[in-house]
């Protein structure tokens, strides 16, 4: 279930400096240098397979490379070199005319389009929440523009196994955002990440789109002194942290390589006086293998978190769908980090899941019950999309459908609810028509990315009509096998609804 073959990184090296602030602690700029790496060779081997007698290699000397960025990037220089020598190219940078960039809405495909009167309505009711939420009005929330960067290289050596892209380049933290890399807490002085769906251009040069995979490397040199202390979370295990001593020395976070291929939207770090307030172990339920769990959050907020609340259910829920996927959850280690603010209660970066403190900090009183259940939910749904779009890539609707759905029924189980969650109710109406035709685009509409209650309800609903067709033990199943069969890949919409449909 591999797309067609498409050039685009394998793997990236990044290395962010974030500058020392002048006036203020806020970080607002940094440089940064980004190496991607192209696997020619096996990018070749693919054109072979696919065209067959009609493929001829020389006539792929001459490539464009294109990458996605974002306005608030500022791109320096770029070499591109192979067997080690440089070889010319040609850049030139194209911004989006249509207005798109940094909008809450896009397609799942990744390609651009000019959002409906009914879409922009939606977009607009979604802004606004977010300024009353953040304290702003509307208007402050600014959204960067997309822009598309073209490498031409007319002479490619179309023999040697790899190409090597080194890009340098200065970009601003965004303030007032919620999405991308933006300041947040209570005086801006965290700097926190969101790419989902399409916001890591805002970070670095890269193919993003959630379709394409590559192994990523990080690097993130911060200011630190005494006054202001900094630690930096990402996805995978810190190497190494290399500290240059003086009354305003620095500190470098270099993070182990991932030993998987990820979309750029599951990229992820966060810089900000980070503590540790829960430390357990997982000890997976088939081969028995133990990694850290750890829970992370601003030492401003620790005395209004308790850890055991957090880590109960979300060791429960690790547990439960390595059950239910017959296969473990694969991974050196797993952070759950509390952010001051971001676009979404809570995202599923892979080793490293973000809550935002609105969502994770439960008042007292009346609506306390209501806000525990909800935050369980939470918690479960983003462990859920371990299986569903992390390890195997799938549509928007199909993802965020699954994960609704163990949420819910394994929330029922753990709070241990007499009654089924009413969500997990079908409407009247639902029924199978869905399966044969691949109705997904339809119900969930193109816009899949507004992040609505709409929007998570109808997939929801679609995935419970296939459900009720297949039947509880075959439908589970067969969700189970697609996700074991594709681990590293991506399912399409038409690939998930004939496989949900096989006899």
């Amino acid at each position: 279930m591999a797309p067609s073959p498409t050039l685009s990184p394998s793997h990236y090296v990044l290395s962010l400096q974030f500058l020392s602030p002048q006036k203020s602690h806020n970080l607002t700029t940094f440089n940064a240098t980004a190496t991607l790496s192209y696997a020619t060779s096996s990018y070749f081997d693919a054109l072979r397979n696919s065209h067959a007698s009609s493929f001829n290699l020389q006539e792929q000397k001459s490539q464009t490379l294109v990458l996605n960025s974002a306005s608030n990037c500022c791109i320096q220089s770029v070499t591109v070199s192979q067997n080690g020598k440089k070889i010319p190219c040609r850049i030139k940078e194209k911004m989006d005319s249509a207005g798109n960039g940094g909008s809450l809405t896009g397609s799942d495909s990744g390609k651009k389009r000019k959002a409906s009167p009914a879409d922009q309505r939606k977009d607009k009711k979604k802004l606004k929440k977010l300024a009353k939420n953040m304290n702003m009005k509307k208007s402050e929330i600014i959204r960067v523009t997309e822009k598309d960067v073209f490498i031409h290289i007319p002479e490619l050596d179309v023999y040697a196994p790899r190409l090597i892209v080194e890009i340098r380049y200065s970009a601003e933290v965004q303030h007032k955002a919620v999405q991308g890399i933006f300041m947040s807490g209570p005086n801006n002085e965290v700097v926190t990440t969101l790419f989902e769906p399409r916001f890591a251009r805002t970070v670095f040069p890269c193919t993003d789109d959630m379709q394409h995979r590559a192994k990523f490397e990080l690097s993130v040199t911060v200011p630190y002194s005494s006054a202001v202390k900094r630690k930096v979370l990402s996805n995978w295990p810190i190497k190494s942290i290399r500290d240059r001593s003086s009354s305003h020395g620095t500190k470098t976070y270099e993070f182990q390589c991932t030993d998987v291929e990820l979309p750029t939207y599951l990229m992820a770090f966060t810089i900000g006086d980070y503590i540790t307030l829960g430390d357990n172990v997982h000890c997976t339920t088939h081969e028995k293998k133990y990694f850290p769990v750890q829970f992370h959050a601003l030492s401003t907020s620790a005395n209004k978190l308790d850890a055991d609340f957090f880590m109960t259910p979300l060791l429960f829920a690790m547990q439960r769908l390595e059950t239910l996927f017959g296969m473990d959850i694969d991974l050196p280690k797993l952070d759950l980090v509390i952010v001051p603010t971001m676009a979404l209660g809570g995202m599923e970066h892979h080793g490293s899941i973000f809550l935002a403190e609105a969502a994770a900090i439960i008042s007292s009183g009346k609506a306390y019950d209501s806000q525990r259940d909800e935050l369980v939910e939470l918690i479960i749904h983003e462990v859920a999309h371990y299986f569903v779009g992390n390890i195997t890539g799938l549509p928007f609707w199909v993802k965020e459908g699954l994960a609704q759905y163990y949420e819910l029924n394994l929330a029922d189980e753990f709070l241990s609810r007499r009654s089924l969650h009413p969500k997990l109710k079908l409407r009247s109406g639902g029924d199978s028509h869905h399966m044969s035709k691949g109705a997904g685009k339809d119900a969930v509409s193109e816009a899949g990315f507004l992040f609505t209650n709409v929007t998570y309800d109808n997939s929801l609903q679609l995935i419970l009509s296939m459900e009720q067709t297949l039947g509880r033990d075959d439908f589970r199943s067969r969700i189970a096998k697609l996700i074991r069969d594709n681990v590293g890949c991506y399912v399409t919409e038409s690939q998930f609804v004939q496989f949900m449909a096989a006899e």
